[in-house]
Parts: structure tokens; sequence; C-alpha cells
């Protein structure tokens, strides 16, 4: 297993990275198994910290910062004191969608394996191979905490208007419920059935609520009200669809005047692995949209509506 965790390193492979970091810490064999400059040369920057942390017994320096993000959102109790914070998301993620027969295979191999058969995917066949893989898609997120995307939030949150958040298909919604913690309206849209519920479970663990959208694919784009929301936050979400314009165009017309999209990773800093076809074309008309209707900010993954 050991063996298994080096080699996903080495290859960056972070969705197998995950699943064998999973099942290390549900044996309680996990801690402390990487070498301290293994752990500090992975290259996942934030991404994974918490998982980084433990197999390396906190080798990793750590701001301030995320490890206030990271208490804030932390619901279990019983491993701060170890730092083992991966598994108390490991823990609250079992308590959520509790399965016997556990996580088997990585779900994107799945994926993978339509798109290998079927270039032209349809928005109905992606929501649907999507809510197929939904206990994956949650576990990612909660083994990828969005510290990145929460320290761009506290970056602009005291300078812009923000009481109303809509994060979109994220995998865990972190960036809506730190919102939500700290008294912002919410509102989430994912899949329909077992994630949608899931997340509203996370919510309700906190005390704390969310308005939920639901993504089927009777309604692959849910509808927003117009002017209805200070910040959209999207983590990916326009790689997985066919149409990335209309989406766009519904969070422009959701969005208030002077209100923030957050677009993190897709389509600027991240190699595409999601559903649909990607290309230099493709990308390029996204970012033509983005730079006709948006202004850019400081933050390179942060736009304001023109």
């Amino acid at each position: 297993m050991i063996n298994d965790i080096i080699s996903a390193l080495s290859k960056k492979d972070h969705y197998a990275l995950a699943m064998h970091a999973a099942e290390l810490a549900q044996s309680d064999n996990g801690a402390s198994c990487l070498s301290p400059s293994l752990a500090r040369n992975a290259g996942f920057d934030v991404d994974y910290l918490d998982l980084i942390q433990y197999l390396s017994g906190g080798a990793i320096q750590e701001s301030p910062e995320i490890q206030n993000l990271r208490r804030i959102l932390l619901i279990e109790k019983g491993y701060e004191k170890c730092g083992h914070f991966f598994k108390a998301r490991l823990a609250e993620f079992n308590h959520i969608m509790p399965d016997k027969k556990g996580l088997t295979g990585y779900g994107h191999d799945r994926l993978y394996a339509h798109i290998a058969h079927d270039s032209t995917l349809s928005e109905e066949h992606i929501i649907e191979i999507m809510r197929q893989e939904s206990r994956f898609i949650f576990f990612h997120g909660m083994a990828r905490p969005s510290y990145k995307e929460l320290l761009y939030f506290e970056k602009v949150r005291k300078v812009v208007e923000s009481d109303s958040v809509l994060d979109y298909c994220s995998d865990n919604a972190d960036l809506g419920l730190y919102c939500a913690l700290r008294g912002h309206n919410v509102t989430i849209a994912h899949m329909d059935g077992i994630l949608l519920e899931g997340l509203r479970k996370r919510f309700a663990l906190r005390k704390c609520r969310a308005d939920l959208l639901a993504i089927n694919a009777q309604l692959p784009f849910p509808e927003m009200a117009f002017n209805s929301f200070n910040l959209i936050f999207a983590n990916d979400s326009l790689l997985n669809t066919t149409d990335p314009l209309l989406l766009l165009e519904e969070f422009r017309t959701a969005l208030k005047r002077n209100g923030l999209l957050i677009l993190s990773r897709y389509p600027f800093q991240t190699t595409p692995h999601g559903l649909s076809a990607d290309s230099a074309a493709r990308r390029k008309t996204i970012t033509d949209y983005i730079a006709k209707h948006f202004a850019p900010t400081s933050i390179p993954e942060i736009f304001k509506k023109i």
C-alpha cells in the first residue's frame, strides 16, 4: 500500500492517492508513512493538504490562515491533537454517506471509460454519469478541501458585499458551507439525489442551512433568479458541460451589479479531466466571453460583472 501511495505521488494521480490514503486511514496505518522530504516535494500546494499532513505526520508548514479555515470547517472532533484532519473529514464522509460496500474503484476510471466510448456526450448523459458517481464526487471533495478558494474568498469578502452566495457544483460545498457559517445566505446547486442530499446533511450537522437547486436531465441548467447573487463560485463546472457559454450567461444574469464570479481552475489552471471534450478553441471561446462580459480583479480566477 505504501508503494501505491508513492506511485500515486510520483504520477500526480490525485484520485488514486486519495483512495489509497483513505484505505490506510481507515485501517489506522497511514500516519507518518511518508518522509517529510517526500511530502514537501509532492507539489500539491494546498490541494490535498490534510491528506499529505496525515501521511507525513504534519510535515508541511501551514499558514495561520489555513489553520483557521480548517478549524471553522471541521465538525468531527478528536483528531485535532494529533493533526489528523484528513481522518476527521473521512469520518464526516462516512457519517453522511454510509455504505457497507465502501468505495470501490476510483470513480473517474469509469468516467474516462464513458469518454473513450462516446466523444459526443449529451448534457443528459453527463448528468447521469455524475449522478452515478455521487459518492465518489463527494468523497473526493472531502479528500481535497477547497482551501485555495476559501483564501480567495477571505481576500474579497471584506471589501465586496457577499450576502448572497451560490456554490455551483463544487464537490463538497466547502465554500458555501464556510459562507453559511459566516452568516451569508447560501444556495447550493448540484446533481439531485444522493449528492445534493449529502450536502444538505453537511450543513445540518453544523446547524446551518442553504437553499438547494437541483440539476437533473430535465433541468441541466437550473433556473437562477435575475440579479440574485453577489458571488457565484464554480469549480471546474465549465468543463463538465456541453454548453459552457450558456452556463456563463446564466451566471452573468444571476449576478448582481458588480457581483463576483470565482471560476476556480478551468479554463485557466487545470489539466482537463472532466467529461466534455476540451480544446484550445473551446477554451479561447470561454475566455473571450469572460473578457467581454467581466472585468478582471487582482486575483486571477475572480471576475467582476460589468
